[in-house]
């Protein structure tokens, strides 16, 4: 990948990045961080701006809270998965309030 195509990509993911959650995306040609994998399907960026396979960083937040690349302290969210593979989801870092009406 070009640095042109990668600064592309980077700039889009911070513009997705949301302020108190993790953007999921359902396409991706750049390459994990953990996995080293090219080809990436559903990605997570995190609120530092790093994208990761999902599968790699829900395995690595299992056992650390923070980025495995800046090191950015991460809370443990990800508590819904998508139901539909070809939308984008934002997953919460924090707990929804419970509806009180």
């Amino acid at each position: 990948m070009t640095p042109i195509a990668y600064n592309l990509i980077h700039q889009n993911a911070k513009r997705k990045r949301k302020k108190h959650g993790h953007q999921v995306t359902h396409r991706s040609s750049i390459k994990c961080p953990i996995c080293l994998e090219q080809h990436m399907t559903i990605t997570v960026t995190t609120l530092c701006g790093h994208q990761f396979c999902r599968r790699c960083i829900y395995r690595w937040l299992t056992s650390h809270r923070n980025c495995p690349l800046c090191r950015r302290k991460l809370r443990r969210p990800f508590s819904k998965k998508t139901s539909e593979p070809r939308q984008p989801q934002t997953v919460s870092s924090q707990a929804s309030p419970p509806d009180l009406s």
